[in-house]
């Protein structure tokens, strides 16, 4: 009979083992489920923050283009206002007009200024 009980006592034994370790399985899945659910919507977080960078950066990109530009039409309205405001000068003084002195600190005549 001692025989009988011992096997039998056995697969007791094993099954508490199995259970043990399938719960602390579990409770580790969990664990890394939750960190995994953590990790992933830090990740749309993150994906979210580039996207506004990116939005960011292009619309910075974008705004440098078009102050570029405009600093390249007002220097040619200011130069060509310039050289009409030369020959306006001329024509009524009829002499020519006298250097203009540069912001930078140069003079410059009329003709220097045609760039």
């Amino acid at each position: 009979m001692e025989t009988t009980f011992a096997p039998a006592g056995l697969a007791v034994f094993l099954l508490i083992v199995c259970l043990i370790t399938r719960e602390s399985t579990e409770a580790k899945l969990r664990s890394m489920r939750m960190e995994l659910m953590g990790l992933r919507s830090k990740e749309r977080t993150l994906a979210e923050q580039v996207k506004a960078i990116q939005k960011t950066a292009s619309q910075i990109r974008a705004g440098m283009m078009r102050m570029s530009r405009t600093k390249e039409t007002t220097g040619h309205v200011v130069i060509d206002l310039f050289r009409k405001l030369t020959t306006l000068y001329e024509f009524i003084r009829q002499e020519p007009m006298p250097p203009v002195p540069d912001p930078d600190g140069a003079v410059s005549g009329g003709e220097e200024v045609a760039a």
